[in-house]
């Protein structure tokens, strides 16, 4: 894997939500900090969440941070991470620029096994959906037609 660019490094820096696991913000147990078994495994790691188009997407949303046992170890539920990295994005700006994947039929497959979590993150650039349709209007792009022009029929 590549090394985050130092110009994004800076930005998850400076971001106090990078500093503790992501599972001490839900209302999961939270394995790591149980130090009589895991001693070693508290040290909070950033995991890039998404490949797109055989790369790491190298953005502030999409680093998060997780302990070494939600990251390597028996912990890792990568559907969990992808969830988290999602309510950090900008889903219409995902689709525009990202449009090979389907970033809004993921985030709502995401938000219902997920969605019951009391999770309390702050977005980095998230925008509602009514930010795409302005967009698409603006492109003068139809709903129905965003699929066949993203080669999806």
């Amino acid at each position: 894997m590549h090394p985050i660019p130092n110009k994004v490094r800076k930005e998850v820096a400076a971001d106090p939500f990078m500093a503790v696991c992501v599972y001490d913000l839900v209302d999961l147990s939270h394995e790591c900090t149980k130090e009589d078994i895991y001693p070693v495994q508290k040290r909070v790691e950033w995991e890039h969440v998404f490949i797109y188009a055989g790369k790491q997407i190298q953005e502030a949303w999409n680093i998060i941070p997780v302990c070494t046992y939600h990251h390597r170890g028996l912990g890792l539920d990568k559907r969990f991470h992808e969830y988290i990295a999602l309510r950090r994005a900008n889903i219409a700006d995902l689709m525009q620029r990202y449009p090979r994947t389907d970033w809004l039929q993921k985030f709502k497959y995401l938000s219902k096994k997920y969605g019951h979590l009391k999770i309390k993150i702050k977005p980095v650039t998230y925008k509602p959906m009514s930010e795409f349709n302005k967009l698409n209007n603006l492109a003068g792009i139809k709903s129905e037609n965003c699929a066949v022009k993203l080669g999806r029929r």
